[in-house]
């Protein structure tokens, strides 16, 4: 449960007490308003002062000009032609004004109501129990599951392991040993150097944003991120929540922190307490209760060197050999067979540097002396591509490289990838890259690896020695060393256990900003390993470990993984095989060429019933919501998969039913609306307002007054439009390049010794020596090469064109044949179609666009779902509201409903 500060507890009292004061008194003028007697004449005029007197701002109301009625009324008062149907009409609208206020009041009352009995809620251990349970649990507590946890941490966290130092130096060192690697090298440990001096000797106002403090902005967001992403003890947690509602607090606090003496001095004050943690899985796990300024200086200090980190190691990998185009003899080799005029992309690689041409553009070419203009040149090729390798990189890089660790966002705000929103981005490609193996290579073979107890079990020795390879200064390495030698207390870990103080000899605490920090970077040079030798990715989920390929590769990568756990003194258990593997709710799986992708009913049946406890468990409707919210409410992506096109129209039929199922079973056979409906009338005791605007009350946005409960069944018909079956442009592209095999041998049959002799000037210069290199010491004999041979290089880069069978050297004519394309169909696979309702000119979107200008929320921004919602039930609101706003937001106490909300700061209402 979220914790009010005090202050802003008396606050939102007062604010209350406040906001029922007026509509109170509102409610009696409106009361008042429906019995004013006397004729038509004389009613809209004590309504007109009535409405002036009861809010002065009604007064410069856009919809209802009150200025206007009242010179309407002034000219009523002697002119006997303006009629009695005028006068009513005039009537019914103010009548009307007055209803639309009282309405708008009634829903921001209900908002005030579940505020109040989410404030009053006790604190209850139960729901906060439920919401740890796994999938498989009994939902009973389980003693053993927790002495087990212990027995095994004690034995990683405080049993020694021999590591070889120097086995570490040597194989890290064997991944630089040509020039480019040593020059990447040398620039990593420049930058490492560099920064880790300044941060040392000026203190932490070097540590994320150079020459200043920690700004406010980024004091925060650590703070917010230990929230949301460390598992805290209750009293660590209200501390924290009790420092973000008071600015003066946090400013103390910062200045604290950054003091320059606090990064060079730095230990642990006191031994600290272990204490117990059961994740989303049920699975217990020890974590350090730190006191809170080491907690906040140690994650400042991993925030700082995690962003620098993935920044440096981007440009380490940016020229990774499996990224560079095809090399001359390559590249000449496909020209003299397939006749395809030289394009950019395939012009001769240049000297291989340090420095990445996609990062590090080079300068124009110098100019050269105009020519005679040439012949008409062929069709022109359409806007320059990069090959599937280069998108596989460019994806990998931006989305899924060392995706735990924060990098700078938009506005230079640091930014995190959840391990949900990774899990989901796998499902994507390894269901894109199974099809695709599946068709291009008839088997998919896949590696999947583990390691035991990652974070408990990581050997100090491994980590100080990597760091110092990548050139950490020595007394980041001694500070990092008395971080790593944690003294713990584990006597409150575990129920009846006396207090024992030990260092810590192997591990780093789970979760921990650190932990992320050292797991990555080691992991790193596993990620770097995998693919030196393979020359593809491997993707990772934390330190679980997948490959994708053929069988080679396959044995390749499991053999990677095999000698980087041996050296770095780490347990894994690693498979090899045809593809099948379970990720989420989805079993994938391979026979013969055929990769089916299911969803596994008895998980999606246990998820249900888990969250059918977790909302019954449930002591306010705020809460509920929120857990509906996080549960099921919001397409859950990493549990089904994304709704993309390499799935198919049967996935996206499969996960409707799923979710009618969940319904079924958290409802009783009834429906969300039903529910949440009896929820509210049995928590504020009283009944719902109107009937017909019950759905908005429920679904709106809470920018606009609603609660914002998610409905999944609107992300399901949005992607309405995906693809029938992800096999048919797989299948279309196989048919387009067997055709453009065929079409490539013809024409090669055509060739007269002649044509054959001009292409080999033209390519080669009559050079001897390249073209026995190319082609061998005969080239005339040379048949045309199998398809396989032609393949080969498919994902490097793209096919040229065929010319036509009349298609001379010195004369370039039209009618080139296209060739297909694997990157446009690899990209169309991975597309996640949305079909959002189009934008009308009336009525909802003015509506959007005018609360844009006016107040504090996004219009341009709302999530194709929101905008549904607005559509949806946009009619009901602008007959009893007026307009898509339900309530009076400044009446309310934001602040303190945001936080029982759970909203983040930029959550559905701010710019």
């Amino acid at each position: 449960p979220t914790n009010i500060s005090p202050a802003l507890g008396e606050a939102t009292e007062l604010k209350i007490v406040k906001f029922q004061r007026a509509k109170d008194d509102f409610q009696h003028q409106h009361d008042r308003a429906h019995r004013i007697g006397g004729n038509t004449y004389e009613r809209v005029i004590a309504l007109l002062d009535q409405i002036k007197t009861l809010d002065p701002d009604l007064e410069h109301s856009e919809d209802l000009n009150l200025e206007a009625m009242t010179r309407y009324m002034e000219q009523a008062k002697n002119d006997r032609s303006v009629s009695e149907n005028t006068l009513a009409k005039f009537e019914k609208q103010l009548l009307n004004k007055l209803d639309i206020c009282f309405h708008r009041l009634e829903v921001s009352s209900l908002h005030v109501d579940l505020l109040k009995e989410a404030l009053n809620s006790s604190i209850n251990s139960v729901p906060s129990k439920l919401k740890t349970l796994g999938l498989d649990d009994d939902f009973e507590f389980v003693e053993n599951g927790l002495e087990y946890a212990f027995e095994k941490f004690e034995q990683n966290a405080f049993a020694s392991k021999q590591i070889d130092v120097e086995a570490i130096e040597k194989y890290l060192g064997s991944f630089f040993e040509d020039s480019v690697g040593e020059h990447a090298l040398a620039l990593l440990r420049a930058e490492v150097g560099s920064y880790g001096t300044a941060v040392m000797s000026s203190g932490t106002k070097d540590l994320i944003v150079s020459g200043t403090e920690i700004d406010d902005g980024i004091f925060i967001w650590c703070i917010s991120d230990l929230l949301q992403n460390r598992p805290l003890s209750n009293p660590t947690k209200t501390k924290l929540q009790a420092y973000m509602q008071s600015p003066d607090a946090l400013r103390e606090l910062r200045s604290m922190i950054n003091m320059k003496k606090s990064v060079q001095h730095w230990q642990w004050r006191s031994p600290e307490k272990g204490s117990s943690h059961q994740d989303a899985d049920g699975q217990y796990h020890i974590i350090v209760d730190e006191d809170i300024v080491d907690m906040l200086f140690v994650h400042i200090l991993a925030t700082g060197w995690s962003m620098k980190m993935k920044q440096w190691l981007k440009q380490v990998i940016c020229p990774w050999p499996p990224n560079h185009e095809l090399s001359v003899e390559e590249i000449e080799r496909r020209e003299y067979y397939l006749l395809g005029p030289r394009t950019i992309s395939e012009e001769a690689p240049r000297c291989k540097t340090a420095i990445c041409n996609a990062c590090h553009p080079l300068p124009p070419p110098p100019m050269m002396e105009l020519a005679p203009p040439p012949p008409p040149p062929p069709p022109p090729p359409p806007p320059a591509r990069s090959s599937l390798n280069s998108e596989r990189h460019r994806h990998y890089t931006e989305n899924l490289f060392l995706s735990r660790l924060p990098n700078r966002g938009r506005c230079s705000t640091l930014k995190t990838t959840s391990a949900n929103e990774t899990q989901a981005m796998l499902m994507k490609v390894f269901a894109t890259e199974a099809k695709l193996h599946g068709a291009l290579n008839d088997k998919v073979y896949m590696v999947r690896a583990n390691f035991q107890s990652f974070a408990s079990s990581l050997p100090h020795q491994t980590i100080l020695t990597v760091l110092k390879f990548m050139g950490i200064p020595q007394a980041w390495l001694e500070l990092f060393t008395r971080f790593l030698k944690t003294p713990l207390n584990m006597g409150s870990a575990v129920p009846d256990t006396p207090d024992e103080v030990l260092p810590r000899i192997r591990g780093v605490p789970c979760a921990h900003g650190l932990e992320l920090f050292f797991g990555e970077v080691v992991l790193f040079f596993l990620d770097y390993a995998v693919r030196h030798k393979t020359g593809a990715l491997m993707y990772r989920l934390g330190d679980k470990c997948f490959f994708i390929g053929t069988a080679e590769k396959c044995k390749a990568a499991q053999e990677q993984v095999r000698a980087f756990a041996e050296v770095m003194g780490l347990s894994t258990t690693d498979k090899m095989g045809l593809l099948q593997m379970e990720l989420g709710f989805l079993r994938y799986d391979t026979q013969e060429g055929n990769v089916s992708i299911t969803i596994d009913d008895g998980k999606v049946g246990a998820y249900a019933r888990k969250v059918k406890k977790q909302l019954d468990a449930s002591p306010t409707v705020l809460e509920w919501v929120r857990t509906w919210n996080s549960t099921i409410g919001t397409y859950a992506a990493h549990l089904f998969g994304p709704l993309a096109n390499v799935f198919g129209k049967p996935h996206l039929d499969a996960v409707t039913e799923a979710h009618n199922l969940m319904n079924n079973i958290i409802f009783d056979g009834g429906n969300l609306t039903d529910h949440t409906k009896k929820l509210i009338s049995q928590s504020t005791s009283k009944n719902i307002p109107h009937a017909h605007a019950l759905e908005p009350l429920l679904y709106f946005p809470t920018a606009f007054g609603g609660l914002g409960i998610k409905n999944p069944y609107i992300t399901l018909n949005l992607a309405r439009t995906i693809i029938e079956s992800p096999n048919a442009p797989l299948a279309a592209y196989t048919a387009a390049e067997s055709s453009y095999y065929q079409a490539a041998l013809s024409l090669w049959t055509t060739l007269t010794p002649d044509d054959r002799a001009k292409r080999l000037k033209s390519i080669f210069n009559n050079d001897a020596a390249r073209i026995a290199a190319v082609l061998g010491a005969d080239p005339a004999p040379v048949t045309f090469p199998s398809f396989s041979a032609i393949t080969a290089h498919r994902d490097k880069t793209d096919y040229p064109r065929i010319p036509p069978q009349n298609y001379l050297v010195d004369e370039l004519q039209p009618g080139f044949v296209t060739p297909p394309s694997l990157l446009a169909t690899y990209e169309s696979l991975m597309v996640q179609p949305v079909d959002d309702l189009q934008a009308s000119e009336g009525g909802v979107d003015v509506d959007i666009d005018s609360l844009r200008y006016h107040r504090r929320m996004r219009g341009w921004g709302l999530p194709a779902e929101d905008r549904w919602v607005l559509h949806m039930y946009g009619d009901e609101c602008f007959e009893r509201y007026g307009g898509l706003q339900m309530w009076y937001a400044e009446y309310v106490p934001l602040e303190a409903l945001k936080m029982v909300r759970g909203q983040q700061e930029d959550e559905d209402d701010d710019d």
